[in-house]
C-alpha cells in the first residue's frame, strides 16, 4: 500500500507506465471536475475511474477485499473516511475468488488510516483493504471518491 499527498503523485510514475498513465488520466480528465457517479474510461490501456458517492459505514457493515487483475488508486474528492488495510498473507480468504468482479473477500485484523481530500492510496494485489469506514470525526459522512482501476497485466 502507498499513501501520499496527491501533489506528490509524479513521484510514483516510475512504478509502471500504467500507474503513470492513470495519474495523467486523473490530472487531465477527472481532477477538479464535478463528475457524476459512474465509470470514466481512459483512452487506452484498460484504465478507468469509478466515481462514487456514498455514506460511510461501520466496520461490521463492511468487508475486507483485494483484487488480482487491477491495482486501485483511491482518492477522496470530498468527505473523510477510514480505510482498513492488511497484507493478504495475514488474512484468511472467505469463499472463492470472484474473477468476474476481480474480488477476494477476507477475514482478518486491520490497521486503519484516515483518507481525506488531498491524499491518495494505492492498493496492489497483496494489499487487503476495507474502504468506506466512518471516521470518528464524521460518523456516517457523505463522501465522493474516485477509484482508478489500473490493470496489472500487460
Amino acid at each position: 500500500m502507498i499513501c501520499d499527498s496527491i501533489v506528490n503523485r509524479c513521484l510514483y510514475y516510475s512504478l509502471s507506465p500504467k500507474i503513470a498513465d492513470a495519474f495523467i488520466f486523473y490530472e487531465n480528465e477527472i481532477m477538479g471536475k464535478n463528475l457524476q457517479d459512474g465509470k470514466y474510461h481512459a483512452s487506452g490501456g484498460g484504465i478507468y475511474a469509478s466515481v462514487q458517492t456514498y455514506n460511510t459505514k461501520s466496520v461490521s457493515d463492511s468487508f475486507i477485499e483485494s483484487h488480482r487483475a487491477y491495482a486501485d488508486i483511491q482518492i477522496l474528492d470530498s468527505g473523510t473516511e477510514l480505510v482498513g488495510f492488511a497484507q493478504t498473507v495475514n488474512c484468511s480468504p472467505i469463499g472463492i475468488f470472484d474473477t468476474e468482479k476481480d474480488l477476494q473477500k477476507y477475514d482478518g485484523k486491520l490497521d486503519f488510516i484516515s483518507l481525506f481530500p488531498g491524499i491518495f492510496l494505492i492498493f496492489f494485489p497483496h494489499d487487503a483493504h476495507m474502504p468506506g469506514i466512518s471516521h470518528p470525526s464524521a460518523k456516517d459522512a457523505f463522501v465522493k471518491k474516485i477509484v482508478i482501476k489500473v490493470p496489472l497485466a500487460p
